[in-house]
């Protein structure tokens, strides 16, 4: 026997402890011994679960904010043939300003703005072991993103693909749906300009690019907010999409037809790329509007994009 052994790893929230990662580990054949696990230069414990499977975990501390971190495994099997299986994994600790995190790749970036986001939250983001992909990826690399231990979100955020601008206009973004067993396409815009693909979301998981019906393809809009018009209690909060050109900070207001300032939405540091953020019809001070046209005013710098929203009640 000179076959090397196939390992296949999975990383494993906490579901209390956001700083806790579990590392799951299974081989396709009988091991010597539990196989060696080393997170950075620490070597970990690793528990056999049998048959051929094995756990450990490991700690994430709180500094840096945001690092890569390098897990290898190595196991010898009967015969005495050593199989070696390596994943990266991006950590990015959250804030009340919220943030974003890049896949090691960086092929992947979740954007988190402030209204998604709260001290103590562990973005994590990597990309599955070929082994442990669902059916029907289409030979697509598959990236696991999470936020807040598999929870719905408190507020949209958004998914985004780097591919090329040029490929396939049929291109868009798929999550897979654990409960029905299948891809789910999602609603995708692309920026020409940059390649980025994006889609805005309140559940995370396993995505991937494929093709996608014409009704997901969304037109590259710097400044969208929909449903329009919006009837509060009735529909879903209104969602405000939009594509940061300049990193810095980014303001979003919103004006009723008086031209007075009622809301502000976004007032903080952004990287580029595509955002979210929602808006259930209240003011400053948590009063609701009365119907009316409302005017949404995006500041990056000098940059001004606007929309217009009609609130029925």
């Amino acid at each position: 026997d000179e076959e090397v052994p196939e390992l296949s790893l999975d990383i494993v929230r906490h579901p209390i402890f956001s700083e806790e990662l579990g590392i799951s580990i299974s081989a396709d054949e009988a091991l010597m011994s539990p196989p060696l696990v080393t997170v950075g230069q620490d070597s970990l414990s690793v528990k056999d679960v049998g048959p051929n499977t094995y756990k450990t975990a490991f700690i994430h501390p709180g500094e840096p904010k945001q690092s890569i971190v390098y897990i290898e495994v190595k196991a010898q099997d009967l015969a005495g043939n050593v199989g070696i299986k390596r994943q990266e994994v991006s950590l990015s600790w959250m804030d009340d300003k919220g943030g974003n995190i890049r896949s090691p790749d960086p092929e992947v970036m979740l954007n988190v703005p402030s209204s998604a986001s709260r001290p103590g939250q562990l973005a994590v983001v990597y990309k599955l072991d070929p082994q442990n992909v669902p059916g029907g990826s289409e030979g697509e690399p598959v990236y696991s993103i999470d936020l807040d231990r598999g929870k719905k979100l408190r507020a949209p955020v958004t998914v985004n693909f780097l591919t090329s601008s040029e490929k396939n206009s049929d291109l868009g973004l798929l999550r897979w749906d654990d409960d029905k067993k299948e891809w789910v396409d999602l609603p995708t815009s692309i920026d020409p300009q940059t390649g980025w693909l994006s889609t805005t979301v309140e559940d995370l998981g396993l995505f991937r690019k494929g093709v996608v019906s014409p009704d997901n393809r969304l037109e590259n809009d710097p400044l969208r907010v929909y449903p329009n018009p919006f009837r509060p209690g009735k529909t879903q909060d209104v969602r405000v999409d939009y594509r940061v050109k300049y990193p810095g900070e980014i303001r979003i207001y919103i004006f009723n037809a008086l031209g007075t300032k009622v809301r502000t939405l976004t007032d903080e540091y952004q990287e580029v790329g595509a955002w979210s953020v929602g808006w259930d019809g209240s003011d400053d001070k948590g009063m609701r509007v009365a119907s009316g046209v409302y005017y949404f005013e995006l500041q990056n710098y000098s940059r001004r994009e606007r929309a217009v929203l009609v609130l029925i009640r």
